[in-house]
C-alpha cells in the first residue's frame, strides 16, 4: 500500500471527484484528458493577436460552464494557474493584465465577472498589476454566443471605452472563451487608442 495515500489528506478531483491524494485540482486522468485539448497555434487577429490554450469542448467546456454557470468560483484560481504557465512562454514583458469586462447590469445578474476573478488571480501569480478599471464595457448588448461574426461586430460596436493610464504601455488582455475574436478586436482598438503600444490576448479557451 502506498504510504504516503495513508498520511495525505484525500483531496477530490475538481472534475470527476475522484481523490487525488495531491494539491491539484484535477485527477490523473482527468488532468490527461484537459493535456490532449491544448491548442500551440496563435491567432494573428484583425487586429490583436495572442493565443488560445485550449480548446472549448471536453472536459474544458464543463469546467468552464461550472465555472461560469454553477457558482463554482474556486475555478477561477486553477484556471489562473494553467494561464500563468502559458505566459511564462511568451516572449513579452506585460505592464497591466486587463479583463475583457462585462456590462455591469450581466455582472450584477451573475454575481460576478468571471474573467475579473482568473485576472486577478494571475495578477496575483505573475505579480504583474491586474487593473480593472482602464477597460469598460458601456453597452448591455445580448448575448453573443449564437451570432455570427457580422451580427457580432454590429452589436459590440461603440460598446467598450478605455480610459488612459500613461504607466502602461503593454497590455495582456484576458478572455475565457474566444469565438470570433471580434470582442478582443474592440477591446484592442480602444487600448490603442489611449496610447498602448502593444496588445496581446490570451484567453483560456476557443474553437476559433
Amino acid at each position: 500500500m502506498d504510504i504516503f495515500k495513508l498520511i495525505s489528506p484525500v483531496v477530490r478531483c475538481s472534475y470527476c471527484g475522484k481523490g487525488t491524494y495531491n494539491d491539484k485540482y484535477l485527477c490523473e486522468n482527468c488532468q490527461s484528458d484537459l493535456e490532449k485539448l491544448k491548442r500551440n497555434v496563435s491567432i494573428e487577429g484583425t487586429l490583436v493577436k495572442g493565443h488560445i490554450i485550449y480548446e472549448y469542448n471536453g472536459i474544458v467546456k464543463d469546467l468552464i460552464i461550472r465555472y461560469k454557470y454553477n457558482q463554482q468560483r474556486y475555478l477561477g484560481k486553477y484556471f489562473a494557474k494553467l494561464m500563468h504557465d502559458f505566459i511564462n512562454d511568451i516572449p513579452v514583458d506585460f505592464d497591466v493584465i486587463i479583463p475583457v469586462p462585462s456590462h455591469w447590469k450581466r455582472k450584477f445578474e451573475r454575481g460576478f465577472n468571471q474573467t475579473e476573478i482568473i485576472a486577478k488571480e494571475l495578477g496575483d501569480l505573475s505579480g504583474i498589476t491586474y487593473d480593472n478599471k482602464i477597460l469598460k464595457r458601456i453597452d448591455n448588448s445580448k448575448a453573443l454566443k449564437r451570432l455570427n461574426r457580422t451580427e457580432r461586430e454590429n452589436e459590440l460596436e461603440n460598446s467598450f471605452v478605455a480610459y488612459g493610464n500613461e504607466s502602461y504601455k503593454t497590455a495582456l488582455l484576458l478572455d475565457d472563451i474566444y469565438t470570433t475574436g471580434t470582442t478582443i478586436n474592440y477591446c484592442g482598438k480602444v487600448l490603442y487608442e489611449i496610447g498602448f503600444d502593444q496588445v496581446v490576448f490570451l484567453s483560456l479557451s476557443g474553437n476559433y
